[in-house]
């Protein structure tokens, strides 16, 4: 696992831990978060700015939260979609910026939208989030993303091939 801090660049797992004074040698990647729970996995990369927002939300939230996804092999988007899912032909989960974050009923989703929305703005983190589709699909849960912390004009990643979707903070 690496993680992609806020100028773009990929860090160890153990450097991460150093900067964000998590125990050395453990598995945590957040405050709340851990390899090897739910889908966080030892491979790939996540976004540093994606993990505060999600500790945050989780300290606000007061009670422990379900990630059903973070990063995401393309070969593991290409099957999702194949399987007929609704998914992004550009990920920002390949990009490991993004999470789906459970919830349990159109409530909690409202309510952790609100909170999602609280935490980044505590941080001054800009987050991208999606759930209205998946609602009216009958299922309860929420994209986050913080592609704008790196695609947004001025921002590492700006000048490489994106989606403009990722450049702004949006709700959808």
């Amino acid at each position: 696992m690496e993680i992609i801090n806020k100028l773009g660049q990929k860090i160890s797992l153990a450097e991460w831990q150093e900067l964000y004074n998590l125990p050395a040698g453990s598995k945590q990647i957040g405050k709340f978060f851990s390899i090897g729970e739910h889908s966080i996995y030892d491979e790939g990369f996540l976004a540093a700015p994606l993990i505060m927002v999600l500790d945050k939300y989780r300290e606000l939230k007061g009670k422990p939260v379900v990630i059903n996804s973070m990063y995401r092999t393309q070969r593991h988007q290409d099957n999702l979609n194949a399987a007929g899912y609704r998914t992004a032909t550009t990920s920002p989960h390949v990009a490991g910026m993004a999470a789906d974050v459970d919830t349990t009923s159109e409530r909690d989703t409202y309510d952790s939208v609100s909170l999602l929305v609280k935490a980044a703005k505590q941080l001054g983190i800009k987050i991208r989030l999606g759930y209205h589709a998946y609602l009216a699909d009958g299922n309860t849960f929420i994209h986050v993303d913080v592609c704008p912390e790196y695609y947004a004009p001025g921002k590492p990643y700006y000048g490489q091939d994106h989606p403009t979707q990722w450049e702004r903070a949006i709700v959808w």
